[in-house]
């Protein structure tokens, strides 16, 4: 039966709208990927120190490195040769802020800057800021005099002037581990000397995913690249190659399973209805309120965090219900006299409705960012799927529209009492 044309109308509005939503989400929304937004926000000082450094403290960006051998004893001069070569190739590059394997004068020369132009903050009080009054001041003098005098190539020498007390030599001296890597060659090497060992400081916070996957897939890049690492093998760890691993494993399990399950909604809802139609019809709802929800989040947080995105989606899953609802009920009009309607289920649509919406919106109050999105996206999301399914779903099915006859399931329906019964004497004649 050909669709009159205001119900052609009506799909086709209802298409472009999800068409331009559709496009707006292709061309501007990108998921956002900093675990921290799952994070409480910190209730006092200690906890807002705390959570800066989960998020982007020094531990959070580091990574470890170890270049060893693929299946056999490589000599330990090759393995330095590859660990001098990958961080020559590192240092520059972006987001990489040091590079250290051991070796002398690896230091960024910034950071020697910091710590020099900072010396008498952060240096031992006993040769800085102790030692600025006149007494302390003569004697470090005197001892820089003695020094001079002996014929000593100091290297700090040429800083006399600037730092008479020799405040950034003993911070320097201060900052040297008690227990340090093996060397090798110049470079760090593992107790046994079989891996070279180095670590990179990244300029982007361990939770910021995408940043972290473009690091590690630019060391590993960069390692492939090397003449010194010809039948060598690097491996990675630190929190941001961890997260880099967990969202790749992530996404391919919630992608399988999500079209797995989808598949099984698509095939019980053809068995249900017996009507491609009426199952493509039954998706619109919940699409339209994916995309709306997304956009609502969009619009208050400026982006929609991946995690959020995908626990939204499945959460929306419930809006399902709603065409199915409706098309149960609807079947029951008059044949030719008026299009189907859902007035007579609207009540218990209203309030499933409702009530699981208010469900969702008690997560917008958490104080995990990630939360509230997560909130927002499936209370507005399920909101916009109802009141779709409510008044735009009716006007688009067949006048006259019937359920399919299924006489194998109704026998099973009048069985099923019987049967029940039967199993519940069953088990107290047991007991």
């Amino acid at each position: 039966m050909r669709m009159p044309d205001a119900r052609w109308w009506l799909l086709a509005g209802w298409l472009s709208v999800l068409a331009l939503l559709g496009t707006w989400s292709a061309l501007t929304l990108r998921p956002g990927t900093d675990l921290s937004q799952f994070l409480p926000r910190g209730a006092s000082l200690q906890d807002a120190v705390l959570l800066s450094q989960v998020r982007g403290g020094v531990a959070a960006r580091t990574l470890l490195l170890r270049i060893g051998s693929d299946g056999r004893d490589a000599p330990d001069t090759d393995l330095a040769a590859a660990s001098r070569a990958l961080a020559h190739a590192l240092r520059g590059q972006p987001g990489m802020v040091q590079i250290l394997n051991g070796a002398v004068g690896a230091t960024a020369a910034d950071t020697d800057a910091v710590l020099f132009r900072h010396r008498y903050l952060i240096g031992p009080p006993a040769d800085c800021a102790e030692a600025l009054d006149t007494p302390a001041l003569r004697a470090a003098l005197q001892q820089r005099l003695d020094e001079l005098a002996s014929g000593l190539a100091l290297l700090d020498k040429q800083t006399l002037t600037t730092d008479p007390t020799a405040c950034y030599r003993a911070l320097l001296r201060a900052m040297l581990p008690r227990h340090a890597p093996a060397r090798r060659h110049g470079v760090w090497f593992s107790p046994d000397g079989r891996s070279a060992l180095l670590v990179v400081i990244t300029g982007a916070g361990g939770s910021d995913i995408g940043a972290q996957r473009r690091i590690v897939e630019g060391i590993q890049r960069r390692f492939a690249a090397l003449p010194e690492a010809a039948g060598l093998t690097l491996e990675l760890a630190g929190p941001g190659y961890f997260a880099v691993g967990s969202e790749a494993r992530i996404k391919t399990e919630t992608t399988v399973l999500s079209s797995a399950a989808g598949v099984v909604v698509a095939l019980i809802l053809l068995a249900a209805f017996r009507s491609v139609r009426l199952m493509l019809l039954g998706l619109l709802p919940l699409l339209t309120g994916v995309l709306t929800g997304a956009l609502v989040v969009a619009l208050l947080y400026g982006q929609v965090h991946g995690i959020t995105l995908a626990l939204g989606v499945t959460l929306l899953g419930v809006a399902l219900d709603y065409p199915v609802h409706v098309f149960a009920h609807a079947a029951g009009t008059d044949p030719g006299v008026r299009p189907p309607d859902s007035s007579s289920v609207w009540r218990s649509l209203l309030l499933g409705m409702v009530t699981t919406v208010l469900g969702y919106a008690a997560l917008a109050f958490a104080s995990f960012e990630g939360l509230a999105q997560l909130g927002i996206l499936a209370a507005v999301g399920l909101a916009t799927a109802a009141l779709s399914a409510r008044y735009l779903l009716p006007p688009l099915l067949p006048r006259g529209y019937r359920l399919p006859q299924r006489p194998a399931l109704a026998g099973a329906e009048q069985r099923l009492p019987r049967l029940s019964l039967r199993a519940g004497l069953g088990l107290l004649l047991a007991s």
